[in-house]
C-alpha cells in the first residue's frame, strides 16, 4: 500500500508558507491549530492505482485548473457569473477520486463520508476513465472570496455531507472553490443548469468566505479555543 493522500497534495500548494508549512485548524489545545507540513494521508491504495489516479486525472487538473490561467486571483464583481470550460472526462473523475479515497478513508476527519453503494461505482468509473453522463455525480461550485479583498480564498477542508431536494451532497473546498458532488441525480433542482456540462462547461459565481459554512465551521472553532487560553 502506498501512503496516499485522501486530498490531492498538490492542492495545498497555495496554503504553505516559505518553510513549507500550514496551520491545520483542529479546533482542540490552546490555540484550536496545530502546524502541518502536509495534508491527511495514510496507506490506502497500491502504486500502480496511485499512478493511474495521477497521471489520468491529477495532473490534468492541475493544468488545467492552476497553470491555464482559468482561476483567477481576485473576483472583482460579486454578481458576476463565469463560464469555465473544462475538460469534461478527466475533470470530473479528479473529484471522484478525491471523494472515493475520503470515502475508503479510515481518517476522522473524512468519516462524514458513507458512500454506501456508490463506493463501489465511483472505484469502477476511476479504474475504467468513465465519467459517466452529466447527470450522474453531477458537480457543482462557486468560488470563495474574502469579503473585504474580493481575493480568492485557498483552503483545503474536510467533506461535509447536506441533503438538498431529497438527495445528498458532499462539500469541500479546494483550489479557491467550494465544491459540491451530487449523489443524486436531482439533487441541485433548480441549480442543475449550473452544474458540469458533458461539453466541459461549467457556470461558476462567487460566495464570501465569511458566508460560507465551512469557513465559519473553522473560526468558530478557533475563536472557542481563544477564550480557553
Amino acid at each position: 500500500m502506498s501512503d496516499s493522500h485522501i486530498i490531492t497534495e498538490f492542492l495545498y500548494n497555495k496554503i504553505y508558507n516559505s518553510n513549507h508549512k500550514m496551520i491545520g485548524v483542529t479546533g482542540t489545545g490552546n490555540k484550536g491549530y496545530k502546524k502541518e507540513q502536509k495534508g491527511l494521508r495514510e496507506p490506502l491504495l497500491c502504486a500502480d492505482c496511485e499512478s493511474l489516479l495521477n497521471l489520468n486525472y491529477e495532473v490534468p487538473f492541475r493544468v488545467s485548473w492552476f497553470e491555464s490561467g482559468i482561476l483567477p486571483s481576485v473576483w472583482e464583481n460579486p454578481k458576476e457569473i463565469r463560464k469555465i470550460q473544462t475538460e469534461y472526462s478527466s475533470f470530473k473523475l479528479f473529484h471522484l477520486c478525491n471523494l472515493f479515497r475520503a470515502s475508503v478513508s479510515s481518517l476522522p476527519t473524512f468519516s462524514e463520508v458513507n458512500l454506501g453503494p456508490y463506493e463501489d461505482k465511483i472505484r469502477k468509473m476511476l479504474l475504467s476513465r468513465d465519467p459517466g453522463p452529466e447527470h450522474e455525480f453531477p458537480i457543482y461550485g462557486y468560488f470563495a472570496v474574502h469579503h473585504e479583498t474580493n481575493e480568492v480564498v485557498h483552503a483545503v477542508s474536510r467533506y461535509v455531507s447536506s441533503r438538498y431536494n431529497g438527495g445528498r451532497a458532499y462539500g469541500v473546498i479546494y483550489g479557491g472553490v467550494q465544491w459540491w458532488i451530487g449523489i443524486s441525480k436531482n439533487v441541485f433542482g433548480e441549480i442543475s443548469s449550473a452544474t458540469l456540462k458533458n461539453t466541459g462547461l461549467l457556470f461558476m459565481h462567487s460566495m464570501r468566505m465569511n458566508e460560507i459554512g465551512l469557513f465559519q465551521d473553522a473560526s468558530f472553532a478557533l475563536n472557542i479555543n481563544k477564550t480557553k487560553i
